[in-house]
């Protein structure tokens, strides 16, 4: 009999909470407020809310109107923009208490 492989530790899995829809009454851009869940080993997290929009003729050219399909693609770029900001802030985090030199053009050194 062969073993069932383990999932591996650490590995995220983000689900994309869809909490509200609307549509815009001016230009028919369809919003959606979402937002993000990491469901993944020893992390239970929700992530802020977001927006995103797409025109229905977009939608339909670009996912072939499959509205999972588009949302999954949206989904990759708020985890993406979720994982620089996380970095950005621990890089950020790790110069707390130093002190920085700003150079101003024309002092003399």
């Amino acid at each position: 009999m062969a073993d069932t492989p383990k999932p591996l530790a650490n590995v995220c899995r983000y689900q994309l909470e869809i909490l509200e829809v609307n549509k815009n009454g001016v230009n028919g851009h369809i919003a959606v407020k979402c937002r993000t869940i990491d469901t993944g080993d020893n992390v239970h997290g929700v992530g802020a809310i977001e927006y995103i929009a797409i025109d229905p003729l977009e939608l339909q050219a670009r996912y072939h109107g499959d509205a999972v399909t588009w949302l999954e693609h949206a989904g990759r770029e708020i985890i993406h923009r979720h994982r620089q900001r996380t970095v950005i802030h621990s890089d950020l985090n790790s110069l707390r208490g130093q002190r920085i030199n700003i150079p101003v053009p024309g002092d003399i050194s």
